[in-house]
């Protein structure tokens, strides 16, 4: 059973998946880093935490400390992007760095509870304030309750981050496998209709040939591998191809959707499946004959 056309039908599904992964992996770390992504994620984060949406007031201040942003100048002026955004802020060093923002704006001889109350917002300035009194007037207790609010916020910035990379990854995905033309429902209609195809694919251990300390390294050969098993991803011949005309084209087109969709699963999840099929195919032979 474990060596049918069925097994190696999902093996062949399974490896076009990973490899597929690895290049959109590759390319949303690629993406993200060029565009910014988190730092920018993050910058709007404390905008809206700190009501601060003009940059001009708590957040601006809180970006040009260094606790906050040590790299930057501290001169960024109000309504101006920061040349340099952090892409991870901790919870103590932002604590520290708002109950200082605030004891500077309100002066030196001021109480943390008159800093509090010269806080122009009226939301931010009752949270706070509602954060001292859960802390009793003890400064140190009050620095870990702010910690702990800007950690809850990060927490629901981690989910804004994660759907924004979701749809990058998504957009890529679909963006490779138009690339190489890797549509598994032809995938599997080749595999099922020419056994040797598929044969010849099952016979490729990727399990061993995939370096998981540099995955990003592996899509390439990877993809390389399975179109050297026969006709499965590609453009070449594709004018005499049943879909390259009506149905067939559209049929294509969600075979890409799939194999984008199939992607956002990830390459370690696709790699653990294949691994596990490998297994699979390996208790499914039969021992080999004694030599005597």
């Amino acid at each position: 059973m474990f060596n049918s056309t069925i097994f190696d039908v999902v093996f062949g599904l399974v490896s076009v998946f990973l490899a597929i992964s690895l290049f959109t992996s590759a390319l949303t770390e690629a993406v993200s880093s060029i565009i910014n992504l988190r730092a920018r994620t993050l910058l709007n984060g404390i905008k809206q935490l700190l009501n601060d949406p003009g940059f001009d007031g708590l957040a601006l201040e809180l970006y040009n400390h260094a606790l906050i942003n040590p790299l930057s100048s501290g001169a960024t002026k109000s309504g101006s992007a920061p040349a340099v955004k952090p892409s991870y802020i901790q919870p103590r060093h932002f604590a520290l760095a708002l109950i200082d923002t605030m004891q500077r704006a309100a002066g030196q001889a001021a109480t943390l509870e008159q800093s509090i109350d010269k806080i122009t917002d009226p939301q931010i300035k009752n949270t706070l304030r509602t954060l001292y009194q859960r802390a009793d007037g003890q400064v140190d207790l009050f620095r870990e309750q702010v910690a702990q609010w800007f950690n809850n916020a990060m927490d629901r910035l981690t989910g804004v981050y994660k759907r924004r990379t979701k749809l990058i990854s998504f957009l890529l995905a679909l963006f490779v496998a138009a690339l190489f033309n890797a549509d598994p429902i032809h995938l599997a209609d080749t595999l099922w209709q020419r056994p040797a195809v598929a044969a010849q694919l099952a016979k490729l251990d990727l399990s061993t040939t995939i370096n998981r300390d540099h995955p990003e390294t592996e899509a390439l050969p990877l993809i390389q591998l399975i179109e050297g098993a026969g006709p499965l991803l590609g453009w070449s011949g594709f004018a005499n191809d049943k879909r390259a005309h009506g149905a067939g084209l559209a049929l294509m087109l969600l075979g890409w959707i799939i194999a984008a969709g199939a992607a956002l699963f990830g390459a370690p999840f696709w790699f653990d499946v294949l691994q596990r099929f490998v297994q699979l195919r390996g208790t499914g032979r039969p021992p080999a004959a004694s030599a005597n």
